[in-house]
């Protein structure tokens, strides 16, 4: 087993599954130590020296750890990406929709616009909503609990 970043004396023994999927061949899986699950990748936590999948170690992938501020922000800059526009700060209007892309069909480039329009005006009335919520004079909420 290789270990990243950690030093080389570390070792630790998997258990290794075989499946054979349909069309033939066979694919290897280890074997979770700590819930007996199979796994294509078991992960070492910090300062620990039992290995286990992201189930048992309670990991999150990056996307499912972001505000939906920074989640709409990246659907953006994707479609952005795929309409072939650079400038990730111009919004996009009707009158100003950025031009074709070479090859792009037409249904699929107006779908991507209207996409793109719909996020940013979601984008646009949710940073509203945070700078209205933070401003500094607005009153504070209303205690509704019982007593």
């Amino acid at each position: 087993m290789r270990v990243w970043g950690y030093s080389p004396s570390f070792t630790a023994q998997l258990r290794v599954r075989s499946t054979e999927p349909f069309l033939g061949g066979r694919r290897f899986w280890f074997t979770c130590p700590r819930c007996g699950r199979r796994c294509r990748v078991v992960y070492l936590p910090p300062a620990s020296t039992r290995v286990g999948c992201r189930l048992c170690l309670s990991l999150r992938y990056q996307s499912q750890s972001r505000s939906s501020l920074a989640q709409y922000w990246r659907t953006i800059t994707q479609l952005r990406r795929r309409l072939g526009m650079r400038d990730a700060y111009t919004p996009c209007h009707p009158f100003s929709s950025p031009f074709r892309p070479r090859g792009m069909h037409y249904r699929r480039y107006a779908r991507l616009v209207h996409k793109l329009e719909v996020k940013e005006s979601i984008y646009a009335s949710l940073v509203q909503w945070q700078a209205y919520r933070r401003r500094p004079g607005r009153p504070a909420k209303r205690r509704t609990d019982a007593r």
